[in-house]
């Protein structure tokens, strides 16, 4: 997509809701999706809203399994609780709260971020070191995890919500997945991966530093 192009999908049966964001969201597209079904150029888009009568957390994990790593929106009642990593806008819909996220959003280049002597190119799915020219390609599961993590940083997300949203365990399920991931990542990440200096292990779980070391 165009660099300067920001887009939100809006996954809803009717597009009643896209139609009104598309006149009051100045310099963004909105795409009508229907609920369940996740765009092949969802890692294009820089957020997401949801409304009406489907799973929105589902939709929000198998979004963020498509490397979309900007804000989700779920249009619910006032009082619904919100499950990570949803945000949810209790009706009547004011535009504001939402607004606000999207600015920020837009105030970010998310297609290059800075890891240590790496850039996380998401376009290409790798590691790029700009000055040597090296490349360490990564998984979907890799890019996907790291892209929760970048979503949140500098906060924490533990091991059961990794778990949950990323491999739909359930959190009593007993599995190194998670882990295996984790040290796998490092390997290709961290100068030394015994001592991390950017995917940190922070109490119970886990935690993406950006920038230089």
């Amino acid at each position: 997509m165009p660099a300067d192009e920001r887009i939100v999908l809006v996954f809803e049966p009717q597009p009643n809701l896209t139609q009104f964001l598309d006149d009051q969201i100045e310099g963004w597209t909105t795409r009508h999706c229907e609920p369940g079904l996740v765009p092949n150029n969802a890692h294009d888009a820089s957020a997401a809203v949801m409304a009406g009568p489907f799973d929105h957390w589902d939709m929000a994990r198998a979004l963020r399994r498509a490397l979309l790593i900007g804000p989700l929106f779920s249009i619910g009642e006032a009082g619904q609780d919100a499950k990570p990593p949803l945000t949810v806008l209790a009706r009547p819909l004011r535009l504001n709260a939402m607004l606000n996220r999207l600015k920020e959003q837009s105030d970010n280049d998310v297609d290059l971020i800075p890891l240590g002597r790496w850039y996380l190119d998401i376009t290409q799915k790798a590691l790029v070191d700009p000055t040597s020219g090296e490349v360490e390609r990564l998984t979907e599961r890799e890019l996907a995890l790291m892209a929760m993590l970048i979503r949140l940083s500098p906060g924490t997300l533990s091991r059961e919500d990794l778990q949950t949203q990323l491999w739909g365990y359930h959190n009593e399920t007993t599995s190194h997945t998670v882990e295996t991931h984790v040290w796998r990542l490092r390997q290709k990440l961290e100068v030394n991966s015994a001592e991390p200096t950017h995917l940190l292990t922070t109490g119970d779980g886990y935690c993406l530093k950006l920038g230089e070391p």
